[in-house]
């Protein structure tokens, strides 16, 4: 046996040896990387096969999906090449279940059904019935909740069949995230507690926090449908289920879920008007994030910690955080999250009275708008430098860019934005003395309001007119 035999089956037995001490394998990842970089060159199906079923789990685990892929691809070729059909179908499943985590809906879906296809040849009820429910998460994940569920109902009979108490558990938390997704909360709560009370029975406590993570967040929404004492009783509720589920991934190691359930305890607690809580617990979920390498979670944990910073009044921090999740959004090239960052950090600097930067974030972030195609983002932020430009009493581009917003408003039937920008051209109507044209779009705006049943607006409104009302009174006394 050669030196790189020995060096790559001596680092096969030490991930076998140690299949759950994560930090262990972790601190020898460079060394297992060499060993894999020659085993793929020089080694047989076998050890290839071998290695990659060890490192699942570790990959898994540390949400390192990008590298998962790439052991993934070339265990297949390899299982291919020696007709070994069950692991050809393990692998297309785990590959789907990769490039779902990194939201690549279409190849998900591809490698499920590829996956699935080989089930069937093999007569795999427990498989199929994996790559069904796959297939369920990819439909629910794009919106197509009726072919979701019926995914899911086809893998759960076929689980049930087969006696698979793990399968049809999953299954049932999978519904629950579907019913949560559609508001009905009753089927909701009733699958993931069927799914919590078999996964406790099951004692596998990564799943059982998974549950009680969704319980958390279903919790939270239902609170948002009532008030006063009952609100607080569900965030409270929420609360202790997400205690349960960030203990549980904290004692197993798994840093990806715990970094999760840490940023939802975050929100939680500001929900609850817990900040200093809410802080602690967000900046725990930020680090987490970058321990284990995830970008795109690391920029949304700093986005959210800039709003929690805009909430408590720190304007400075707030601008700082925001500004590095730009920075990493612009990184990732995810332009929607670029145009809500660079409104914030314009909301930032406008509170802070620099309404240059205000006026300079705001630009960029209608250029983005535009790009997109994102009419009534771009209506928004027109109507956000049109306030810009009021405040620095610059009333005729004021109202160029609060008439191109309603104008846009318009085109897409945002009739409540279309009010709004008829009330602010008012304004600035207003303040350059044209009262008359002012009491026209007040009139337009009002009738609008009244149209679409806008009570608060049209209160507004009225207000706005009386005052206007005042005012000329005040003048013709003067007079």
């Amino acid at each position: 046996m050669s030196v790189w035999q020995r060096f790559a089956h001596y680092y096969l037995e030490f991930i076998q040896t140690h299949p759950a001490e994560w930090p262990r394998i972790e601190r020898e990842l460079d060394q297992i990387r060499r060993a894999w970089a020659w085993i793929k060159d020089n080694g047989d199906a076998s050890l290839r096969l071998s290695y990659i079923w060890a490192m699942q789990p570790f990959f898994e685990q540390s949400a390192l999906w990008a590298e998962a892929i790439e052991w993934y691809q070339c265990g297949l070729v390899a299982a291919q090449s020696v007709n070994h059909l069950h692991d050809v179908g393990s692998l297309w499943n785990n590959l789907g279940t990769a490039w779902y985590a990194l939201n690549n809906w279409d190849k998900s879906w591809e490698c499920y059904q590829q996956a699935q296809s080989t089930f069937q040849q093999l007569d795999d009820r427990v498989c199929q019935a994996k790559s069904l429910n796959g297939l369920g998460l990819v439909c629910q994940a794009k919106g197509e909740l009726i072919e979701a569920l019926q995914y899911y109902e086809q893998a759960s009979t076929l689980f049930r069949a087969e006696n698979d108490v793990v399968g049809e558990a999953t299954v049932l938390h999978n519904m629950g995230q579907l019913y949560a997704s559609l508001e009905q909360w009753n089927e909701a709560f009733s699958f993931y507690e069927r799914a919590l009370e078999l996964r406790r029975a099951q004692g596998d406590p990564v799943a059982i926090g998974l549950t009680l993570n969704n319980l958390a967040a279903a919790c939270r929404s239902k609170s948002d449908m009532v008030s006063g004492p009952e609100r607080e009783s569900w965030l409270t509720k929420a609360l202790n289920y997400g205690r349960q589920a960030q203990k549980l991934f904290a004692e197993t190691g798994h840093r990806f879920y715990e970094a999760v359930a840490l940023g939802n305890l975050g929100e939680l607690a500001q929900h609850l008007e817990r900040f200093d809580d809410a802080l602690a617990y967000g900046e725990q979920a930020l680090q987490r994030f970058r321990e284990i390498g995830a970008p795109l979670q690391e920029a949304i944990s700093l986005a959210n910690l800039g709003n929690l910073y805009s909430i408590i009044g720190d304007v400075e921090r707030a601008i700082i955080y925001n500004e590095q999740a730009l920075a990493s959004f612009e990184a990732l090239e995810r332009r929607a999250e670029q145009v809500t960052l660079l409104n914030n950090i314009a909301n930032m600097y406008q509170i802070a009275g620099h309404l240059d930067a205000a006026l300079t974030y705001r630009t960029r972030a209608l250029n983005l708008c535009q790009e997109l195609g994102d009419k009534n983002t771009e209506a928004e932020t027109l109507m956000a430098i049109g306030d810009v430009y009021l405040r620095t009493h610059e009333f005729n581009l004021a109202r160029q860019n609060i008439e191109q917003a309603r104008d846009l408003f318009r085109s897409i039937a945002n009739h409540r934005g279309e009010v709004i920008a008829l009330n602010n051209l008012a304004l600035a109507l207003q303040f350059q003395g044209q009262d008359e044209r002012c009491h026209l779009l007040y009139d337009e705006a009002l009738r609008l309001a009244h149209s679409i049943g806008d009570r608060e607006l049209a209160e507004i409104i009225s207000h706005n007119m009386s005052r206007l009302s005042k005012a000329n009174r005040g003048t013709d006394d003067r007079s």
